[in-house]
């Protein structure tokens, strides 16, 4: 039988870490905020250019060719409240006052 443990980190990847030291960096694909817009071609062609250049960066990393990046506390906090007034947002619009 094989030894998976360099390939397959379960233990390390399972441990109780806490999630701000578990994200390395941050990608916005798209600005697309439905399905449908997918394949629109300025959504299309920004989320191609993201996707090629996320690949290259894990792809450097992955190598050693690049350093994990770390990404700050405070950009961090910020960016889990945008996610948080976006998701928000969306389901605001459907809520009718009347």
């Amino acid at each position: 039988m094989k030894n998976l443990g360099k390939t397959h980190r379960t233990e390390r990847a399972n441990k109780p870490i806490p999630e701000e030291q578990q994200i390395i960096d941050k990608y916005e694909l798209s600005a697309i905020t439905s399905l449908d817009q997918l394949e629109e071609t300025r959504f299309k062609n920004q989320t191609m250019r993201e996707l090629e250049e996320f690949l290259k960066k894990l792809h450097g990393v992955h190598t050693g060719k690049e350093a994990t990046p770390r990404i700050a506390i405070d950009e961090f906090l910020i960016t889990r409240l945008q996610e948080k007034v976006n998701l928000l947002a969306y389901y605001y619009r459907f809520i009718h006052f009347g």
